[in-house]
């Protein structure tokens, strides 16, 4: 008797364990997208009851980490204890993706046999004319001959196998124009199945040990990172030449390539970077010292010697790797902290996970004043181009990205966008301006030697640089060029006394480079005098240093 209880017992323990156990599909809510990576929010609606259960959340991609995960419960009742994670095999009839493709496929499949038997019907009814136009040709002639022929009746025959005929003939072109449509997408949605099976072979479930005070209905998040997503920002430069004004949109393209699609969920994207990389590199003390001299070789033994000095020489690395302090280069800016931002996308968005496809969002635009100057470097280049200069003036950096620049409407090109701080003054390229025109005119400057015992060499440059404005306005033009700089005493240089004096002297601090400026009105002409001798021993050579 006592033995049936316990096993009446264990039974029912057994039964009990069984219907705690609560398994509940999770889909994809809220994602937030970084730089590199995502984190991604996947909510189920759980129905608890009073006391421990056992609760199975699935669907979660094959290569979710337990230990990076992060839980929240909605109801502060509802408590989680132990978590574990159970990697289960996909059957293609768990995967939603996959039988979604295959029942498009199965449907384009059909419209495919329908289309083939409308053709098949269509050259029976071919075939039926063709058979009754030689009836008739018989009978026309059997008629024609008896001298009995019904010529009106020939020709209703007539009318109507031409009318059936060419209302074939268009069904099997209009057939063949539908069947090539299908088999296009039949192939993309072949291709798309098979990414689908090819990504996901797998799903993982979470097994949370749930215990509540009541019975209750909460919603259960669970945050986890996915490496295979990104965003970028992109930028649209759109400037009017007449008033000055730029406007500069900011989009984002996202793209992901997860195990899941990401279906009408909160859309965030951050200019945060997570890293592993979070605390600043220690710094350790640092000791300088020479290198001890080596032993003087003893002469009573050469082999010996030979091997003392190769052993006690330290290689030149070595050497060299003991008085070297090597430094680090300085990296683009980037921002955290106070300068992160999230951008959220209206509404509810979907994100394929195909690898080739990505999603253009718009972000923010910014209008700017600006002040357009077009550049001309004349011995490097025969154009002219068109910048235009502003001040960030908001509160919001703009990082670095690409930039389509549109002048007047039309498209000038894509260039590169410098990530631009809030205060800082920019020049943003607006691509080539075919109404400045650039000409060099060389003015025969003569080479020549001069000196007895030590002669010099005297090489002359002397260039006219003529701008010309064929605007219908008045255009700010900044002409740049570079004077050489002697790194030798023996170098003399003397700019030309017919030098056009430019309007700034090493530009940027850059020796050498100079810079003119000048309003020209529209239809003038402006000339630039360019020109220097540079001498130097005539028995030593010339070289350009950069």
């Amino acid at each position: 008797m006592i033995k049936q209880l316990l096993a009446a017992s264990f039974i029912t323990l057994i039964c009990q364990s069984l219907v705690m156990a609560i398994e509940v599909p999770t889909s994809v809510s809220e994602v937030t997208v970084y730089g590199q990576g995502a984190m991604v929010t996947r909510s189920a609606s759980v129905n608890v009851a009073a006391g421990e259960q056992e609760v199975v959340l699935e669907g979660f991609p094959s290569n979710l980490d337990p230990a990076n995960i992060r839980i929240e419960v909605a109801d502060k009742q509802v408590r989680i204890g132990q978590v574990n994670a159970r990697r289960d095999a996909l059957r293609e009839s768990d995967s939603d993706a996959v039988l979604a493709i295959q029942a498009q496929i199965e449907a384009v499949e059909l419209e495919l046999q329908v289309v083939e038997d409308s053709n098949k019907a269509a050259k029976l009814q071919l075939s039926f004319l063709e058979s009754l136009a030689t009836g008739y040709s018989k009978e026309a002639w059997v008629g024609s001959a008896q001298a009995n022929a019904d010529t009106a009746s020939w020709q209703q025959a007539l009318n109507l196998m031409q009318k059936g005929a060419g209302s074939a003939y268009k069904v099997i072109r209009d057939n063949q124009h539908k069947k090539l449509e299908l088999n296009k997408d039949l192939s993309l949605l072949k291709r798309q199945l098979a990414d689908k099976r090819a990504t996901r072979q797998a799903r993982t479930s979470l097994m949370l040990a749930v215990s509540a005070n009541r019975q209750a209905t909460t919603q259960i998040k669970v945050h986890y990172q996915q490496d295979r997503a990104s965003w970028s920002p992109n930028y649209e430069a759109r400037l009017d030449t007449d008033s000055g004004k730029l406007v500069l949109a900011q989009k984002a393209v996202v793209s992901q390539a997860t195990e899941e699609a990401w279906e009408n969920v909160k859309l965030m994207l951050s200019t945060s970077e997570p890293s592993e990389a979070l605390e600043a590199p220690t710094v350790s003390s640092q000791f300088v010292n020479l290198a001890l001299p080596r032993p003087a070789p003893q002469r009573s033994n050469r082999k010996q010697t030979a091997q003392l000095d190769y052993s006690m020489a330290p290689a030149p690395s070595a050497m060299l790797e003991e008085v070297v302090v090597s430094g680090s280069k300085r990296a683009e800016p980037t921002w955290s902290g106070n300068y992160a931002m999230n951008f959220p996308i209206a509404g509810r968005v979907t994100v394929t996970n195909n690898s080739n496809e990505t999603q253009r969002y718009d972000l923010k635009s910014f209008s700017f004043n600006t002040q357009l100057v077009t550049k001309v470097v004349p011995q490097k280049d025969d154009k002219a181009y068109l910048a235009a200069r502003l001040t960030h003036d908001g509160s919001t950096p703009l990082y670095a990205s690409e930039m389509l620049i549109y002048v007047d409407g039309v498209f000038m090109g894509e260039a590169y966008m410098p990530a631009i701080l809030p205060g800082a003054e920019v020049t943003l390229p607006m691509g080539q301006d075919p109404r400045i025109e650039v000409t060099v005119v060389d003015q025969g400057a003569q080479d020549g030697e001069s000196g007895v015992f030590k002669k010099q060499r005297t090489d002359a440059v002397d260039l006219l640089f003529e701008i010309v404005n064929r605007r219908a306005s008045q255009a700010t033009i900044e002409v740049r060029d570079a004077y050489p700089v002697a790194k030798n005493k023996s170098i003399k240089i003397e700019m030309s006394d017919s030098a056009t004096s430019p309007t700034v002297r090493d530009e940027d601090d850059q020796a050498g480079v100079v810079m003119w400026r000048k309003d020209l009105p529209a239809g003038e002409t402006w000339k630039i005098r360019y020109g220097y001798s540079l001498s130097y021993p005539a028995d030593r050579r010339l070289v350009n240093e950069y």
